[in-house]
């Protein structure tokens, strides 16, 4: 300001060229993008001068960064539940009763165009690739993420994605999902499992000699589909005398083998337990029990007689 002769006019350089541009009597001006080169902190000051041609500079204001593009690479996964043991094979998560307490994601490779600045990262659960209709997007750090109440309401049988997006200080944006994973909620059901002898009949006792095999049927998993079954045989308190994988056959008979079976005591309950896994890690197991009769009948005693006698 001038209190005696007045500003006549002002005019606006940058630290970048040092050219001064008339601005005339106008006290704001609206830049181009281009007056800021690309990676470079650019200063800007005003000049003012009177009537008389005395002038005057303001202090260099704050430097101004163009960004040339927004953020760049980044990868992002959603990981497998670990409620269960058994983990799930690629694109599905279990989610036992609809728990997905357990699903974590991860990220990372997001660069900014300019190394001198940072990056904001936020993430969100979707339904779709880059959607967040289950989680809205809420900033994330160092890299890993874990859902809210609001994502553990995922539907069963959904697939959900994990997106995550980084915006730079230009608020220029870049989004990433990840690969989907179906949601599956139970374990395999249906399956039914029997003992039984050479021909094929269920038994409910049997000697240490006899031939004994597992059969099973039924095991259905509509979400994702049976990955493994396996035959176990277990004793009373449920030790694991044998096992053998079975591939992922819904049917089939195995033979129970005869060593193990000749070992085992008289008068005690077994068990032929069949497990079958989904390809989500979820895992359901059916039983058939049997008794080892090792000894024969008791000498009975017959008595004849005559009937009026």
């Amino acid at each position: 300001r001038d209190d005696e002769s007045g500003v006549a006019s002002y005019a606006l350089a940058n630290s970048s060229s040092g050219v001064w541009s008339s601005l005339g009597a106008a006290t704001a001006v609206k830049l181009p993008v281009s007056a800021v080169p690309v990676g470079a902190a650019v200063q800007f000051r005003v000049r003012a001068c009177n009537t008389l041609g005395d002038c005057s500079l303001s202090p260099w204001s704050a430097g101004v960064r163009r960004m040339g593009a927004p953020p760049s690479g980044g990868s992002v996964a959603l990981l497998e539940s670990v409620l269960e043991s058994v983990q799930a094979s690629e694109g599905y998560v279990g989610a036992p009763g609809g728990d997905l307490s357990a699903l974590t994601g991860e990220w990372s490779g997001f660069e900014p165009s300019d190394a001198a600045t940072n990056v904001e990262v936020e993430a969100c659960l979707g339904t779709t690739p880059s959607g967040c209709q289950l989680e809205r997007y809420a900033p994330t750090s160092a890299g890993a993420w874990a859902p809210t109440a609001a994502a553990l309401a995922a539907p069963c049988n959904a697939t959900v994605y994990l997106s995550v997006r980084a915006t730079d200080c230009a608020g220029q944006r870049t989004a990433v999902a990840s690969a989907g994973k179906k949601v599956c909620c139970s374990a395999p059901s249906g399956g039914h499992v029997d003992v039984v002898d050479v021909a094929g009949r269920k038994v409910r006792f049997v000697s240490p000699n006899s031939t004994l095999y597992a059969r099973w049927d039924g095991f259905t998993d509509p979400c994702s589909g049976v990955r493994s079954l396996a035959v176990d045989l277990i004793d009373g308190v449920g030790d694991v005398l044998w096992t053998a994988d079975t591939g992922a056959n819904g049917a089939g008979t195995v033979p129970l083998p005869a060593d193990v079976i000749a070992t085992l005591a008289h008068g005690e309950a077994y068990r032929a337990r069949v497990s079958a896994t989904s390809h989500a890690g979820l895992n359901a197991e059916v039983t058939a029990e049997f008794t080892i009769d090792a000894s024969a009948p008791t000498t009975g005693h017959v008595t004849f007689g005559y009937a009026g006698a």
